[in-house]
């Protein structure tokens, strides 16, 4: 029916029609080379077209490159989200008999040095490469890493298991071409295509196995590690940081060169001479002799010649009034206090901490996203080390990643050492007034403690430190009578021996 249409539309109009009405519509059985740039009308996905997808990433790395205020807003976050605090440990848990994780230490220090091996690879140099991949994931608002695992060769060229070792490499987002989701479940990414289709190569994303009889049940498997950024629920692709922000800092691109070819102008001056009773045939008579003035130099005249040096008033403080504003509308909506950008001098000490306490969670989210991958690309190293027999999980045992970066709660020596001090005073009042109980106190002292950086042992309760408090008590008596010695003219002096009460008693 839809073909009839068209055909009939294209008889009517002479055939001027025809060429939009088959650009918009595409059937199942009508080839398009084009087809891949275009997606139905009726489709509730949210994502850009591709082509302006593309735009968007093309324009989000221009600016990064040539727009000062781009690179810094993106080197923040890198810098809160790798660097030198980033560090990954590895535990290998399993519920003990009371049902909290007990850690096994001879598998965590084989899960270490499996990821140590990973992370040093020469290929992989993941603390070096770590920076420059949050980068990109920033920048562009996705991640494609493919991972290989390491394979050997037989005699007769069967290519078996080897030892599991994960190498990783990198996909440019522009040549990722198609995203395929579960349509059962659109968070759930199953492959990415790379290059142009049809002839594109397709990665499946790393997942689970969750096939019974595969001898990878419930291990990773994949080729390809795949995250998105800043995207709703019902979006296949991630877009970047600066996306929603790109005309904004285009706009003040061009803004500011032409506020800096303005200062050409406002710099430059000229000289109003005024002669009064000369007509305009004497004046330009007197122009090709005229000399302007040089500095120190005297000018001798009579009432009827005055001379004045002009300068043009270009409304500078207009400029640098809107220049702020729009400073101030793109480095507040993206969530950062002026005070990082070397601008905000109304602001004070006390204002400028208040005004990071949102950045500070803009921050806290970015780094989620940045422990997710790793612990993912950690748990795809241990699961293939793991296919490969190079190392054995007793059932119960499974893999905790800690994933170490720039602590935002970490604030000046002094001001936690005076806080902590205050803390503890008030806690002593409240003990001694029996406001809360020694279990309460133990807890306030050992959260401030955690803040501090300091952990705390899971054992450290209050009757343990009050049992070795008076054990240390006791020894300390027992060494003052050893270090006493004999009184003067007599045997050393005895320690008081502790009777039981029911001796006593008798």
């Amino acid at each position: 029916m839809a073909n009839f249409l068209v055909t009939l539309i294209d008889r009517l109009s002479g055939g001027k029609l025809s060429a939009q009405f088959r650009e918009a519509y595409t059937s199942d059985n009508m080839e398009d080379a084009d087809a891949y740039l275009y997606r139905r009308l009726t489709s509730l996905q949210r994502d850009l077209m591709p082509m302006q997808f593309k735009r968007a990433q093309d324009l989000s790395f221009s600016l990064w490159q040539r727009n000062p205020l781009a690179r810094r807003m993106i080197d923040i976050v890198v810098q809160f989200c790798s660097g030198d605090d980033f560090r990954v440990e590895l535990n290998i848990l399993k519920s003990g008999t009371d049902g909290q994780p007990e850690k096994q230490e001879d598998a965590s220090a084989e899960a270490q040095e499996i990821w140590n091996q990973f992370a040093r690879d020469p290929v992989n140099r993941l603390e070096q490469e770590m920076p420059m991949l949050v980068q990109d994931f920033v920048l562009f608002g996705e991640l494609a890493l493919p991972v290989t695992v390491r394979s050997r060769t037989t005699p007769g060229g069967e290519e078996v298991a080897g030892d599991g070792l994960v190498r990783f490499g990198y996909i440019d987002p522009g040549n990722i071409s198609e995203v395929e989701v579960n349509p059962k479940n659109i968070r759930e990414v199953r492959s990415i295509t790379v290059g142009a289709t049809p002839n594109g190569i397709k990665l499946a994303v790393v997942s689970p196995d969750t096939n019974p009889t595969s001898p990878t049940y419930e291990r990773l498997t994949g080729e390809v590690i795949y995250y998105r950024l800043n995207r709703v629920a019902n979006q296949t692709r991630g877009t970047g940081f600066l996306v929603e922000h790109l005309d904004w800092l285009d706009l003040l691109d061009q803004f500011v060169f032409e506020a800096l070819r303005g200062f050409q102008a406002r710099n430059t001056f000229f000289w109003s001479v005024k002669m009064t009773g000369l007509s305009e045939a004497q004046i330009e008579a007197r122009k090709s002799s005229f000399q302007p003035p040089q500095t120190g130099a005297a000018r001798l005249h009579n009432e009827n010649v005055e001379y004045n040096a002009v300068a043009p008033d270009l409304k500078a403080q207009d400029i640098e009034r809107a220049l702020l504003s729009m400073e101030t509308f793109i480095i507040g909506s993206k969530g950062f206090p002026l005070t990082w950008f070397g601008t905000g001098e109304s602001s004070n000490r006390a204002s400028a901490e208040a005004m990071a306490v949102p950045t500070l969670k803009m921050l806290q989210s970015m780094q989620r996203h940045v422990r997710n991958i790793v612990k993912e690309l950690a748990q795809f190293v241990i699961d293939q080390a793991v296919i490969a027999g190079r190392m054995d999980l007793e059932k119960g045992e499974y893999l905790d990643t800690t994933v170490y970066l720039h602590d935002l709660n970490r604030r000046d020596a002094s001001v936690i050492a005076a806080g902590f001090q205050q803390v503890v005073a008030a806690l002593t009042v409240a003990r001694q007034n029996a406001w809360v109980s020694d279990e309460t106190a133990k807890q306030v002292v050992d959260s401030n403690l955690t803040l501090m950086g300091i952990e705390v042992p899971a054992d450290e309760d209050v009757e343990t430190l009050k049992e070795e408090r008076e054990e240390e008590k006791q020894e300390n008596i027992e060494k003052m009578y050893d270090q006493a010695g004999p009184p003067p003219g007599g045997e050393k002096q005895k320690k008081p021996v502790e009777v039981p009460e029911e001796e006593e008693a008798a």
